[in-house]
């Protein structure tokens, strides 16, 4: 039987699994997407494009809204509407409406990446104990879940919208439960006015994190929208096998993040951080 430590981190991880899913299973079906719609590569690369401008809308807009409605509620909707829109990216009947799409998912997806990592932090300050690494590691074996089961569907002859309903309605189904567990944050009127006051400015360390960030996460950005697309265009590869593109990298990216929160604990964040750097 789980103690309720465990099951509110199972709760909080469970989020952490809707970006990775939704991402592989767009990405893993994109070179049926373009070939069933007509789009040749450059049009793949601005509707990437859009995906990533739409969730960092998304992510400009989340302190805002989670201050008013608190990251608990914004991320049980945005979660549902993960899959949902996948599932209507599968359906597109053209560009345009998948273009819309598309742009659909990425603004979900921007509020699920800032408000999970709110609760993980939470989680973190609650337990006094290092979980982000374990719940980012939920993340690429999801990712790695779905781009499997869509190698196996594709091999198989299923369309990618019969994929992505195969795959994403069953994980939206345990989402309310989940979102029980969940921690809410939202800030009492008191409590605004004194973060407001403050936070001044945004501290340069900060500002190099996510400069940081911004280059650490190239190196996956190419992977996991351009992966399976270039995979495809080899001679002698099949879309069944380009799937696969996505889920061995999220495999060996969670393979390390498994073991990253003992390491965090035994050495702390910034040797870590050099280390990776």
């Amino acid at each position: 039987m789980l103690n309720k430590s465990s099951i509110q981190l199972l709760s909080v991880a469970y989020f952490f699994a809707a970006p990775g899913l939704s991402f592989s299973l767009l990405t893993s079906r994109m070179p049926a997407l373009s070939q069933r719609l007509g789009i040749d590569p450059a049009i793949v690369g601005l509707i990437l494009f859009c995906l990533g401008c739409s969730s960092l809308c998304a992510m400009t807009l989340t302190p805002k809204l989670t201050a008013k409605y608190s990251s608990k509620r914004l991320i049980t909707i945005a979660a549902l509407l993960c899959p949902l829109f996948v599932i209507l990216c599968g359906l597109s009947p053209n560009i345009y409406v998948f273009f819309v799409c598309v742009a659909a998912l990425g603004l979900s997806l921007g509020f699920v990446d800032v408000t999970m990592n709110v609760q993980g932090v939470l989680l973190e300050k609650a337990e006094n104990k290092s979980r982000l690494s374990f719940l980012h590691a939920v993340f690429a074996l999801a990712a790695a879940a779905a781009s499997f089961a869509s190698g196996l569907l594709t091999s198989s002859g299923a369309d990618p919208y019969l994929n992505f309903l195969i795959l994403g309605v069953p994980y939206a189904c345990f989402i309310p439960l989940a979102s029980k567990r969940l921690f809410d944050d939202k800030e009492s009127d008191e409590e605004k006015t004194e973060r407001t006051k403050s936070v001044k400015s945004v501290p340069l360390f900060i500002i190099f994190c996510g400069v940081f960030c911004l280059l650490a996460s190239e190196t996956e950005g190419v992977v996991v929208d351009w992966g399976s697309l270039y995979m495809a265009s080899l001679d002698g590869v099949s879309q069944a096998i380009a799937a696969l593109t996505f889920g061995f990298f999220s495999l060996a990216t969670a393979g390390c993040r498994l073991f990253c929160d003992r390491l965090r604990d035994n050495y702390g964040d910034k040797t870590i951080a050099a280390a990776g750097g």
